[in-house]
């Protein structure tokens, strides 16, 4: 563990996608000597090739700086003349798990993933979050929530529809900023997405605690720690929660020390989510024996695809992880945490507020059709069908 004497001076939420457009334009005309950007899982878009293009014109207008990028999935929106610019022009380019593009000329590749989404501007400036960049992602601000209350204040609506691929999702990044350089994030960076470690590594300053972790290095604990030391709220948001284990052990302590829980999930967007979504119901399902539970479901517009934690009002925790059994105990990917606390989050936290008023909570009653013969057929079905799901996933 890398103790170290940072502090952030700046936390902002970026609330919408415009405001990440700009944010990351912003950045990059500033940025001096360094840029490092893991883009995610990069599905052909104009947004990506907007960044893409503003870092090449970077390269070209200021040779010194040193420009690193990272993406997963690279389809064939991009043609390989492009990918071949974007490597003689930059100073490393890495394509990641299974890429697509595979030939003499473009040879970087392993098999590990770097799952974490994260801009590195100058080493000191931060961007991190659950944003993959590609066509169809959007964010809190972009969310019709008078349409979605009312389908949520209708019983079964926020589970039919007939679309079979959810095309948009609703992210989360949060904007950082240390009060000086910090060398030590570039070079793990570097390292982890090179393939030269994929272990656990910490770094810990006086208001924030940052992990990135490998194979099997324990990707629950942060969240498990985090729920250890909520004393009276906490909120959820995730695209697969999904909790067993240590993690669904802390949930069911944090309920019976009678913590308030609220859950926002992933609703029925699609055929494609209906699964998501009637697996996080499962689980809420199996919490609320030891307590009561809110939950909400983002029910048009797209699937939440948030992993987010606020505890208490005043902490925040951003992950690129999904709170299910794979991501956090087998998958082979490196994930960020960000854990924040202190004065400086209270913009964030105060935003948050703001955008939670405007979702519809329901509290989770457990029973239904047929009394305990109902529930008990229930429970034995779901135990199976989740089993199943989760399992693919």
């Amino acid at each position: 563990m890398n103790h170290l004497t940072h502090d952030i001076v700046e936390i902002e939420g970026i609330w919408s996608r415009k405001m990440k457009i700009e944010m990351m334009d912003c950045l990059i005309r500033n940025a001096t000597h360094s840029i490092f950007i893991n883009f995610g899982y990069v599905v052909g878009g104009v947004d990506a090739k907007y960044v893409l293009d503003q870092l090449i014109a970077k390269k070209a207008n200021n040779p010194s700086i040193r420009i690193v990028i990272c993406i997963i999935f690279v389809q064939t929106s991009y043609d390989e003349d492009y990918m071949l610019l974007l490597r003689n022009t930059l100073d490393d380019v890495f394509v990641l798990y299974h890429g697509i593009i595979r030939t003499e000329n473009f040879p970087y590749f392993h098999l590990s993933v770097c799952h974490h989404k994260c801009a590195l501007f100058d080493d000191k400036e931060l961007i991190i979050g659950s944003s993959n960049y590609k066509d169809g992602f959007m964010y809190p601000d972009d969310v019709d929530y008078v349409s979605n209350r009312e389908n949520f204040k209708t019983k079964w609506n926020h589970i039919f529809h007939l679309n079979f691929i959810t095309k948009k999702f609703v992210e989360f990044d949060v904007y950082i900023k240390f009060d000086r350089e910090m060398t030590e994030l570039f070079n793990l960076f570097y390292k982890v997405i090179s393939g030269i470690t994929i272990q656990k590594c910490d770094l810990v300053g006086y208001n924030f605690k940052m992990e990135m972790t490998g194979i099997n290095y324990g990707r629950k604990y942060p969240i498990i720690d985090i729920l250890r030391e909520s004393k009276e709220s906490v909120d959820i948001i995730c695209f697969h929660l999904w909790p067993r284990g240590d993690f669904y052990d802390a949930l069911v302590d944090l309920l019976k020390r009678g913590v308030r829980l609220r859950l926002i999930i992933p609703s029925a967007e699609s055929i494609s989510t209906y699964f998501f979504y009637i697996v996080c119901m499962y689980h809420i399902y199996r919490l609320s024996e030891f307590g009561q539970i809110e939950y909400s479901a983002f029910c048009v517009g797209g699937s939440v695809h948030v992993k987010m934690i606020v505890s208490d009002n005043s902490r925040i925790m951003i992950s690129s992880a999904n709170y299910n059994e794979k991501s956090l105990n087998k998958k082979i990917e490196s994930e960020l945490w960000c854990d924040m606390w202190g004065n400086k989050t209270e913009k964030i936290i105060d935003g948050y507020n703001d955008w939670i008023e405007k979702i519809e909570f329901r509290k989770y009653q457990r029973g239904g059709l047929f009394g305990w013969f109902g529930d008990t057929l229930y429970r034995g079905t779901m135990r199976v069908v989740s089993g199943f799901i989760e399992w693919m996933f």
